[in-house]
């Protein structure tokens, strides 16, 4: 079941509920308006969000099972040291902002790829 941006509940492409008034169908509008706002925020502050999300997708879907995700819960620490490598770095460099943009990750990646080997 799956809870779309009105606050109907769906199973299988049919309605299963949906809410009676206008009133709560536009306050669940909202609500998922803000959260996708906050997320995207989250998103352009953590370089390793999708990484983190893909870990918690594959929880989900092995039903909390550790083991069988360990692939993802890796590649989300490497995202995170390499990051922090990234951090430190600039910062010992005085180059600023610290962690940088989203639209600048994809050439810092590349500047920094040899922090990857360590």
């Amino acid at each position: 079941m799956e809870k779309t941006s009105d606050g109907s509940y769906v199973k299988d492409g049919k309605v299963v509920w949906e809410p009676k008034s206008e009133k709560i169908k536009e306050s669940c509008k909202n609500r998922a308006e803000e959260f996708d706002l906050r997320r995207q925020t989250i998103d352009d502050a953590n370089p390793c969000f999708e990484e983190g999300q893909m870990a918690l997708e594959c929880l989900k879907k092995n039903m909390y099972n550790k083991a069988k995700c360990s692939l993802e819960f890796e590649n989300t620490r490497a995202c995170k040291k390499f990051w922090f490598k990234v951090k430190r770095n600039r910062m010992l460099n005085g180059i600023h902002p610290f962690l940088p943009d989203k639209e600048e990750r994809e050439e810092v990646k590349k500047q920094y790829a040899h922090l990857l080997k360590d």
